[in-house]
């Protein structure tokens, strides 16, 4: 019984230990929603190529912030811009040293029907939204604490559509969830990213918010934690290569220069 015993207590360690191995060996990537399909295609490549499992992890950069704040195992971390990064690294939740730019992107309206709107909004373009909208509301991510509602806000402002605009925007929790109101038709226009607006076939981008008229969108990466695992790192590195930045530009993001 004794020995039996032994055995068993032996196996049990023996898988335990194999377990253990095989979740430092992972890595968990927390990334910002409109990242979702590009993410995801270089995820699968990492893990054909090296053999380590990855997991993932898409919402807006504010609330996937929050979550690794308040202890959620995220491995790396990327964000839509730099004011989220920056909140973790003053909380000491990512390693400053590791951070790297990857790409940019552009902010669009979009309408799930056709508009004739110039290629480019300005502040005279004002009436022809108001047109459109009628009695509706403008899908766009939350402007108080999501990436792209910070910049459509910004932009917004500097155009003058904020104040006629701010009480009949549709405030959703991340930039996916504006552009489905979009393509449901549930809202007449939106504002997402472009590479947002690309990915769907329900919708179709009718002007393109000047990029002077709000921050760079910028997409950084960082590694999360203090004990930071080699797979983890390896990951980060990976999305620096040539065969991500083939996946980026496929999928519309802009080289950052």
């Amino acid at each position: 019984m004794t020995k039996r015993f032994s055995i068993i207590l032996i196996l049990i360690l023996l898988s335990t230990s194999l377990f253990a191995e095989s979740e430092k060996e992972s890595v968990m990537i927390f990334a910002a929603a409109s990242t979702t399909n590009v993410i995801k295609e270089i995820a699968e490549l990492y893990t054909e190529i090296t053999g380590i499992p990855t997991q993932t992890s898409f919402a807006a950069s504010s609330t996937l912030a929050r979550q690794i704040e308040n202890g959620a195992p995220a491995d790396v971390y990327l964000s839509a811009n730099i004011k989220w990064m920056n909140y973790l690294k003053q909380r000491k939740l990512v390693q400053a040293k590791s951070e790297v730019i990857l790409f940019s992107n552009e902010l669009v309206l979009i309408s799930a029907d056709k508009h004739a709107l110039r290629s480019r909004l300005s502040r005279d373009s004002l009436s022809e939204i108001e047109s459109i909208l009628g009695n509706n509301f403008l899908a766009m991510a939350n402007p108080s604490h999501t990436p792209v509602g910070l910049y459509a806000k910004e932009s917004m402002k500097n155009l003058g559509f904020w104040d006629p605009l701010k009480d009949r925007i549709a405030r959703t929790k991340d930039v996916r969830a504006a552009l489905m109101l979009v393509e449901r038709k549930e809202t007449p226009l939106g504002i997402v990213y472009r590479t947002d607006a690309m990915i769907s076939s329900k919708v179709q981008i009718i002007a393109s918010l000047p990029k002077h008229s709000h921050a760079p969108v910028i997409y950084l990466g960082a590694l999360c934690g203090h004990e930071i695992k080699p797979a983890a790192r390896q990951f980060l590195s990976f999305l620096t290569s040539e065969d991500a930045k083939t996946h980026y530009n496929q999928f519309g993001f802009i080289p950052f220069k």
